[in-house]
């Protein structure tokens, strides 16, 4: 009886001291770039900031595939907190690296600046940014999906997350992608397409043709080809959304697809296979096989890896995968619901976005 006790005193004193309230001039919730940066810029005019992340890794997209920055042929215009980041790239790198890399893909112009990165190297850069600036970083920190968020009128007091913390600041940002901490703070939002009537926009809504990454048009990464995409019982295959389509002009929850941007590398002693997703079913890719199968039929040869996927090269051999035309990385019709699902269907919608895209590189390697 006193052995129980006496854990029981050890388990409430343990709690209480965990749920002490951690207070900070700013508390940013999620570490993505925008969230570091915010995090950083505060620490540096003399704030105590916490910067709070829900998974296990600084740096959102940035340290996640995405290298290949869309700088365009106007560097100049990047400045500030981007510039600098860039700019630690090249001093990971050298700048005579740097400069041959930018040469080696046709970019001179782009000089000794470090535009295009491995991933562990944009991690490691943003890791040194928050130590330097002395921000109290906190990963796997996920606000509680129902009463994560105290207020006071319209201020936000405190938030709280699903490991028990709380943290207290006069300011709150929320720098994730999801923007969970801004919903729970009833802050107004909207997502999707809105129509071309409610703010006079021309390219609003639902198009009634997009020229670029189609099957049958002509444009910027389209095949200008038609398959069937129904299977031999008149079933819809994979990937093709029974519709309605829509009206041209209309508004719609619909999101931009979503992918993963995938590092993969031509150093045969830095490679691995293909992982076959649990879920893997070659069935699933059944629109890719007909897309590459009338590839062939059009030009007389199998298509090459970069017409069916964006191959960016990036330093030491690797690269930065991205979609290109109508069935490629990106996992369509699939995300739709995911900005306001609850997190275990977000989690579920996540798994499936892995399992498409492991299952894409499979299923070339494999059984095409």
């Amino acid at each position: 009886m006193r052995l129980l006790l006496f854990i029981l005193i050890i388990v409430l004193q343990s709690d209480a001291v965990y749920g002490k309230a951690r207070q900070f001039d700013l508390v940013v919730y999620g570490g993505t770039a925008g969230g570091v940066v915010t995090a950083v810029a505060a620490a540096r005019e003399g704030l105590k900031v916490a910067l709070l992340e829900p998974r296990r890794n600084l740096g959102g997209m940035v340290s996640g595939g995405l290298g290949e920055s869309d700088i365009s042929r106007h560097p100049e215009v990047i400045g500030g907190y981007s510039l600098e980041f860039f700019e630690r790239v090249s001093r990971h790198y050298g700048k005579d690296f740097v400069r041959k890399f930018n040469e080696s893909i046709n970019r001179s112009h782009l000089g000794d600046v470090g535009w295009y990165f491995e991933p562990h190297v944009a991690e490691r850069i943003f890791n040194e940014m928050v130590k330097e600036a002395g921000v109290s970083i906190f990963y796997n920190h996920r606000l509680r999906e129902q009463g994560g968020v105290r207020k006071q009128g319209t201020r936000i007091t405190e938030i709280r997350t699903e490991n028990g913390a709380t943290f207290t600041a006069p300011i709150f940002a929320d720098a994730t992608y999801e923007g969970d901490l801004m919903a729970q703070a009833k802050v107004s939002y909207t997502w999707g397409r809105e129509p071309i009537a409610q703010y006079d926009e021309s390219l609003a809504g639902v198009r009634a043709e997009t020229p670029n990454h189609n099957f049958m048009t002509k444009g910027a990464a389209s095949m200008d080809v038609r398959v069937s995409p129904y299977d031999k019982n008149g079933k819809l295959l994979p990937g093709v959304h029974p519709g309605p389509k829509g009206n041209p002009g209309d508004g719609d929850r619909k999101v931009q697809a979503y992918n993963f941007r995938v590092c993969l590398t031509k150093i045969k002693e830095n490679q691995l296979p293909y992982p076959r997703p649990k879920t893997y079913n070659p069935y699933r890719y059944e629109l890719l096989i007909r897309l590459l199968n009338a590839l062939v039929e059009k030009n007389g040869r199998a298509p090459r890896m970069n017409e069916i996927m964006i191959v960016s090269q990036m330093p030491n051999g690797k690269t930065d995968i991205n979609n290109r035309g109508p069935v490629s990385t990106n996992n369509i019709n699939m995300n739709w619901e995911y900005p306001t699902a609850s997190y275990r269907r977000r989690s579920e919608l996540w798994q499936d976005h892995v399992d498409y895209v492991q299952g894409f590189f499979y299923f070339l390697s494999t059984d095409l």
